[in-house]
C-alpha cells in the first residue's frame, strides 16, 4: 500500500470522532439557544405567581386580623366572607400549576390553613375554637414565611426541600 493510502486510512477514524462531536456540540448549543428564553420565560412567570401567593397571602392574614377585631364571634361561626381569600385560592392555583412539586405542596397547605382560619365551623372543634384559631393563625403565619423561604432557594437555584 502506499503511504497516502495508509495516512488517509489512519485520518478516517479521527476525522469522524471529531465530526461527532462538533455535531454534538452544535446539536447542544441549538438546544440551549431553544431553551434558555423558555426557561427565562417559565422562571417569570414562576416568580410571578410565588410572588402573587405570599402578597395574597398577606392580604388575607390583615383581613382576617381585622374581621377578628371588629366581630370575632361572627368569624368563629364562618359568617364572614373574605374577597382576599378568593384572591389567595386564585394564587395558590397558579403556584399549584408552575410547581415544582415541593412548592405546590406547600402551596396546598397554605391554602388548608387558610380554610381553617375562613371557615373555623367547619373546620375546628366546637369547645376551644379561639384557641384553635390563634394556632392556626400561627401556623399559617410559620407557613407563610416558610413558602417564601422555599421560593426564594428555588428561583436562586437552591434546592426546595
Amino acid at each position: 500500500m502506499e503511504s497516502e493510502v495508509i495516512a488517509a486510512l489512519v485520518g478516517v477514524p479521527t476525522v469522524l470522532v471529531t465530526a461527532a462531536a462538533a455535531w454534538a456540540a452544535g446539536r447542544a448549543q441549538a438546544r440551549g439557544a431553544y431553551h434558555g428564553p423558555v426557561d427565562a420565560a417559565r422562571r417569570a412567570t414562576q416568580r410571578d405567581a410565588y410572588a402573587s401567593l405570599y402578597q395574597a397571602g398577606e392580604r388575607f392574614r390583615a383581613a382576617w386580623m381585622q374581621a377578628e377585631q371588629r366581630n370575632a364571634t361572627a368569624l368563629r361561626r364562618g359568617d364572614i366572607v373574605f374577597e382576599e381569600q378568593v384572591d389567595f385560592e386564585d394564587a395558590v392555583v397558579r403556584v399549584r400549576l408552575e410547581g415544582p412539586e415541593a412548592l405546590a405542596t406547600s402551596a396546598a397547605h397554605l391554602q388548608e390553613l387558610a380554610d381553617k382560619l375562613a371557615h373555623p365551623d367547619v373546620f375546628l372543634d366546637p369547645p376551644d375554637v379561639a384557641g384553635q384559631l390563634t394556632e392556626a393563625l400561627y401556623e399559617f403565619n410559620a407557613g407563610l414565611e416558610a413558602f417564601l423561604n422555599q421560593a426564594r432557594r428555588y428561583l436562586n437555584g437552591g434546592p426546595t426541600r
